[in-house]
């Protein structure tokens, strides 16, 4: 029932987008539907490896330079611990006060 209605909305907006009705099969529908969400998987993992970047960057520039080890740790954290690390950045004195989010 989920893909239906998913496939239903789909079709609607491509309906939409071509000003009328359209007829399309529904692999034509799937391959739609499943293009938008592996658009969007990509954009959002874009997203987190661009806050792990930023953080690094940030982290390097506070410190005078940052442990390869600590790098790789990092783009390996969730995105929350990378937030939480975002967040406590000023009150962070030294680079082993790191450790406690690894």
């Amino acid at each position: 029932m989920f893909f239906q209605n998913c496939f239903e909305d789909k079709y609607e907006e491509f309906k939409k987008s071509q000003e009328g009705v359209s007829k399309m099969s529904v692999d034509e529908i799937r391959k739609i539907y499943y293009t938008q969400k592996g658009k969007e998987e990509g954009r959002k993992e874009g997203r987190e490896e661009g806050k792990a970047d930023l953080l690094i960057k940030q982290l390097r520039k506070k410190f005078n330079g940052l442990p390869e080890n600590y790098e790789e740790k990092i783009r390996k954290l969730s995105k929350e611990k990378i937030e939480s690390i975002a967040t406590d950045i000023f009150d962070l004195e030294k680079i082993k006060d790191l450790e406690r989010y690894f």
